[in-house]
């Protein structure tokens, strides 16, 4: 393994990959390691985050949804973003001060190992020569007089400027879909149910992991989901809610009623309308715990005893919970999936 260097800058971003560095491989068996670090830098007072310095890692990362970073004896590094290609942490006790480290990144899947320095921020070079003149602009289109980005901004080829966040956002956005198959509500507890989900994702070519907007007796989106700071996406593109909080905000910026395949599964009349198990709130929490809400947590599929769910064409609070809806264990009906 070599030693990492990275640069800390305290001045706007000018590009994604100038401030990355290379990073050595971490040791595995397997072809592609499911730990890879492959880049990284720091940002100070990344205003996203609360002023907070951040570590972003660019690689790969097999997750089930949760990573650990660890920054030597500085400690814990608070993981904010997660994708299967990059990593946003939040340094120990916010700030992450300059010195020698041991960069340790763990999945469920795998761990990688890397030597780190973080570095002072270097003196200004001198100024270089005035350059010739260039042709007169076109007012209409000219963004050579483009404002200086602030410090949590990139600045891009045609003169505008974009958030860090909306930088991250470019590849780590989630993708949600309800389940093109129906199921009874012997899904095999939470975990066949997000199995399925992974399944009909796998099936379709959509990457990263899901669960199952789903609770039991136990757990609920609300504590086995890792909120987002990015969108929510349908696989059409449309987005659904801008983030985590705009998820679980009561209402839908579109309804979730195109499965992973992008087909529509909304039906005409209200009626009609196609139910999917949730035991759900619209804030991720449950409804209910007992057998009577959970199909004992999601083990029967008799038709005494049933659950509670949401209608997957709308976009209100019946997307996730209806009061209308009714179906004993022995239904079938969809899942949505949310990636993570």
């Amino acid at each position: 393994m070599s030693n990492l260097t990275v640069i800390s800058r305290k001045t706007a971003l000018v590009f994604f990959a100038a401030c990355a560095l290379v990073l050595g491989v971490a040791t595995t068996a397997a072809d592609t390691p499911p730990v890879e670090v492959q880049a990284a830098f720091v940002q100070y007072g990344n205003a996203n985050y609360g002023g907070a310095d951040t570590i972003t890692l660019q690689g790969s990362f097999a997750h089930s949804g949760e990573a650990i970073v660890l920054l030597g004896t500085a400690g814990d590094a608070s993981v904010v973003a997660l994708s299967d290609s990059m990593l946003v942490a939040i340094c120990p006790e916010g700030f992450c001060p300059t010195g020698d480290y041991l960069l340790t990144v763990q999945t469920a899947y795998g761990e990688g190992t890397y030597p780190l320095t973080l570095g002072a921020v270097g003196p200004a070079g001198p100024q270089g020569p005035e350059g010739p003149q260039g042709p007169a602009g076109d007012p209409a289109t000219d963004t050579s007089a483009a404002t200086e980005c602030d410090l949590d901004e990139v600045l891009l080829g045609n003169g505008s400027c974009l958030s860090i966040l909306d930088l991250v956002c470019l590849v780590d956005a989630k993708t949600v879909f309800v389940t093109s198959t129906e199921s009874k509500g012997n899904l095999g507890g939470l975990a066949g149910a997000d199995a399925e989900c992974n399944a009909r994702a796998d099936a379709a070519g959509l990457s990263g992991h899901y669960k199952a907007w789903l609770s039991d007796s136990s757990a609920s989106p609300s504590s086995r989901f890792v909120p987002s700071n990015c969108p929510y996406y349908r696989v059409d593109g449309v987005m659904v809610a801008t983030d985590w909080d705009d998820l679980t905000d009561g209402t839908l910026a579109a309804s979730i009623d195109l499965d992973e395949n992008g087909v529509s599964h909304a039906r005409s009349g209200w009626g009609s309308s196609e139910l999917v198990w949730t035991n759900t709130a619209t804030d991720g929490t449950a409804i209910g715990t007992g057998t009577g809400a959970t199909c004992d947590d999601w083990t029967l599929s008799n038709n005494t005893s049933g659950s509670k769910g949401g209608i997957l064409d709308q976009s209100n609070s019946d997307w996730s919970y209806s009061p209308i809806f009714t179906a004993y264990c022995s239904d079938k009906k969809r899942l949505y999936c949310i990636q993570q």
